[in-house]
């Protein structure tokens, strides 16, 4: 196997040769894209995941330290 020169050896590879590697050997790359649409339903959701996520620690802290006793 022979190693793409990289910045680390400081040969100075191109990417163009570590993606050519790649699809020589098999590898595939897919990327899915989202209409810009969905936008801000998407923010709401990951909003509202966020929100629920910090409630949830917010009331398991508070059930934590009104377990303990100062």
């Amino acid at each position: 196997m022979r190693l793409l020169p990289g910045p680390a050896q400081g040969k100075g590879g191109s990417m163009s040769a570590i993606f050519s590697c790649l699809q020589a050997h098999g590898w595939r790359g897919v990327a899915t894209y989202q209409p810009a649409d969905r936008y801000w339903p998407f923010q709401g959701i990951e909003t509202g995941i966020y929100v629920l996520l910090a409630a949830a620690l917010i009331a398991a802290t508070f059930a934590i330290v009104r377990r303990r006793d100062a």
